[in-house]
């Protein structure tokens, strides 16, 4: 039976974060990935000369001196092994009567919501500075450097909330939670210090694409933990967590590997990874409290080839559309719908045939009722319908086209419903972490169940804080 210091179950970006940083100090490790590729949402698909990246639109908070890029710089040592690309803007989001790029800096962004809404400038300033100074604090948290008493102020509490200590006008505050419709959840539900961080992090931070797909940062994470001396396992998923006592002490695969470790570390659906250990190893109150946390949206998304390089439409990378100011109402597929869309090609052109160009459609999509089920042909239909409005002709130069939803995600990530952040980041889902962080002696939580948020840079940084609990 083989021993190593770590196993990690999963290959996404918070497993493989985790296993480079445990490898650089010496660490034995051993990654098992269920799929044929590493990288769980951080991965990309070809087809027809055509290179999609599965989930991601882009990745928030790498510029200079921010946290997440000395991690990724000086901590894993990868940063001039992949080209990121910095987008500018961040993203333009088109609402029904006016249209802003959101600048990649915060005064620029003030500004630029001023000159739209000036009765409420003041409001407008105080709102982003708060906003940066909560994400500000949650890096700082994150990174175990300091407590902070606005991060506190703030942890139960909504973003509606937020947004009312110095706003009043409504279409404002609707312009403010526009990222809450991504994130699954209303901007009266949505958890202030997350929504403050999902903007942040790229207003503040930068957003940032891999040149060449994303797929080749999880290859290049992959290939240093091996260079490390650690082993890292493709279409070997685990199906059995051994637990002693109190303790989770190894892993059985699907191929018969049985091996043991010191730290058993997840990367998957927490529930999932409950329901595979040997012995009911949780009390009663912990089991019932896994199963009463909720899961966050999924997402349906349309995969487009076109025949056309996309440069005669004025677009910007990265580009947000919303037929209302209702966003409560934009949660589900209905007659206001809302998405987001990515046009990588403007920037790489290695991504596409000469000539063409590709597009990414993402829309949410909330579970409601008993209803589980969603007729993802049919909304992928609308929404290149839909986009055909803002881009008269393009629906004509679609060479190729796949659609995925809850269902894909789930059978490729295996996350309930097909997940796509997590847990539901509501008010008060950043009262899970203790409890995440002491569920099994020896066993730890990294990505986006481990209770920071969901997306690359939560992910990432619940690895890192996980790295540093066992190597300290």
């Amino acid at each position: 039976m083989d021993k190593y210091d770590a196993v990690i179950i999963g290959g996404g970006i918070g497993g493989l974060t985790c296993a480079l940083l445990l490898a650089k100090k010496g660490a034995h490790v051993a990654v098992f990935e269920k799929e044929k590729r590493p990288g769980g949402y951080c991965t990309s698909f070809s087809t027809d000369g055509y290179l999609f990246d599965a989930c991601i639109a882009s990745i928030g908070g790498l510029r200079k001196n921010e946290p997440l890029r000395r991690i990724v710089e000086d901590d894993l040592g990868v940063w001039g092994k992949v080209e990121f690309d910095e987008l500018n803007p961040v993203q333009r989001n088109l609402f029904p009567d006016f249209s802003i790029d959101i600048p990649a800096d915060v005064n620029q962004y003030k500004d630029a919501l001023s000159k739209i809404f000036p009765a409420e400038q003041e409001g407008i300033k105080k709102t982003l500075s708060l906003m940066e100074e909560i994400h500000v604090s949650s890096l700082r948290a994150m990174c175990n450097t300091s407590d902070s008493e606005v991060l506190a102020d703030y942890l139960d509490k909504s973003l509606y909330d937020l947004l009312s200590s110095y706003i009043s006008d409504e279409k404002l505050k609707a312009v403010l939670s526009s990222y809450c419709t991504f994130l699954g959840v209303s901007s009266h539900d949505a958890s202030a210090v997350a929504a403050s961080n999902i903007m942040m992090h790229y207003v503040k931070g930068g957003a940032f694409r891999v040149r060449g797909g994303i797929q080749k940062l999880s290859d290049v994470l992959v290939s240093e933990i091996r260079n490390c001396g650690s082993e890292f396992f493709l279409e070997e998923e685990v199906v059995r967590i051994l637990c002693n006592g109190v303790q989770a002490t190894g892993v059985v695969t699907k191929n018969g590997k049985k091996v043991v470790a010191t730290h058993i570390i997840s990367n998957i659906d927490v529930k999932t990874a409950f329901s595979l250990m040997e012995s009911r190893i949780l009390d009663e109150g912990k089991t019932k409290k896994i199963n009463e946390l909720e899961t966050s949206g999924s997402l349906v998304l349309a995969y487009l080839g076109v025949e056309d390089d996309l440069s005669s439409f004025g677009l910007a990378s990265v580009m947000g559309y919303f037929s209302s100011y209702d966003f409560d109402g934009m949660l589900n597929m209905n007659n206001h719908m809302s998405f987001g869309v990515t046009f990588p090609s403007l920037f790489d052109k290695s991504l596409v045939p000469k000539g063409c160009g590709n597009v990414v459609i993402h829309c949410p999509f909330c579970y409601t009722g008993n209803s589980k089920v969603v007729n993802k042909d049919e909304v992928g239909k609308a929404l290149v319908d839909e986009l055909g409005k803002i881009m008269p002709g393009i629906t004509d130069r679609v060479v190729y086209q796949s659609i995925a939803g809850p269902d894909t995600l789930q059978r490729y990530s295996g996350n309930s419903f097909g997940a796509a952040y997590g847990w539901k980041q509501d008010a008060n889902f950043l009262k899970n972490l203790p409890f995440l962080r002491n569920l099994v002696d020896n066993f730890h939580l990294v990505g986006h169940w481990a209770g920071y948020g969901g997306g690359v840079m939560p992910s990432i940084f619940s690895a890192y804080k996980v790295a540093k609990d066992i190597t300290r």
